[in-house]
């Protein structure tokens, strides 16, 4: 089917209904990658249609910016424990979502089930686990010597919270990969970012609601039972958890950022066991979510932290 893009004078009629619209790419979407835009499209098409209050209404009313791909990237440096180095590195992401109202950033990675999701090596990364190794040292590694910031909080000091969402072509791709996000995530230390999966066909439509209300839909657990708590105690075990955490990275990334500049023997970081506390936070984070004063929930494929 014919594909149509913006000329120079219809992209200067679109700028002032979309404040933050980037700046067009130095080149065009190749035929390469034209399912991979349209699929993404689609999925904008999806949000817009359902969130927007009628066919007139303003676009900058819209509770959302798409950011939509462009030359830029996202530069940062991690800290390899394999070679004890920090090494450069970059992200792209596919397109980024911010929500105002709910102070919350999504970074979109579009997968057309092209790219491998992990191997069995155990020195190598596939694609999409490779990635998520990434965005969990942008989003938590503190950038430069000073740590005064993360790589993420020094490109966006607004203090949204980041989000990874991998947007998916099946229900067996996405199985997949939401396996493989489990797997990375339970042998890791406790995140403060959350990720998880959607096919595209899922995309606008379990969005829309995690835009306007902060909800992610998913059927009922199987064996569930009624749990009776107090508001306030709920809160401050919700409270307590996430400042257990936070106290916990920061000793590790204290340790990561000696490691990385001393030059003597590296300080042990010990492994923690995720597992032996993973029912508390699914506790949390699945029944006490609704009552957060944030008002999100996880509520569908991966998440943790």
């Amino acid at each position: 089917m014919p594909v149509w893009a913006l000329t120079a004078y219809g992209r200067s009629l679109v700028v002032p209904l979309v404040p933050w619209l980037r700046p067009p790419a130095a080149h065009d979407v190749g035929a390469r990658f034209l399912e991979h835009t349209l699929l993404l499209n689609d999925v904008l098409a999806g949000l817009v249609t359902r969130l927007r209050p009628s066919p007139t209404a303003p676009l900058a009313a819209l509770p959302f910016r798409w950011l939509s791909e462009d030359d830029g990237v996202l530069e940062f440096e991690r800290y390899d424990r394999t070679t004890a180095t920090t090494c450069k590195s970059v992200l792209k992401p596919d397109a980024i979502v911010e929500i105002p109202g709910r102070r919350r950033r999504l970074f979109l990675e579009a997968e057309t089930g092209t790219q491998s999701i992990a191997t069995e090596s155990p020195g190598r990364n596939g694609a999409v686990t490779s990635k998520l190794v990434r965005y969990a040292a942008y989003f938590q590694a503190f950038a430069g010597s000073e740590g005064d910031a993360t790589w993420y909080k020094r490109v966006f000091p607004d203090h949204y919270q980041p989000r990874l969402v991998f947007l998916v072509h099946s229900d067996e791709r996405r199985a997949r990969v939401a396996a493989a996000l489990k797997a990375w995530l339970g042998s890791s230390p406790p995140s403060r970012f959350q990720a998880f999966v959607l096919t595209f066909d899922q995309g606008a439509r379990t969005l829309a609601p995690y835009i306007t209300e902060g909800l992610l839909h998913a059927p009922p657990a199987r064996g569930a039972r009624v749990v009776m708590i107090d508001a306030a105690k709920a809160e401050r075990l919700r409270e307590g958890y996430q400042q257990l955490g936070e106290a916990f990275l920061a000793m590790r990334e204290l340790v990561e950022r000696h490691n990385a500049t001393t030059t003597g023997r590296p300080l042990p970081i010990p492994a923690l066991r995720v597992d032996a506390v993973q029912a508390l936070e699914d506790f949390i984070q699945r029944e006490l979510a609704s009552g957060a004063s944030d008002g999100e929930s996880r509520r569908s494929g991966a998440t943790h932290g």
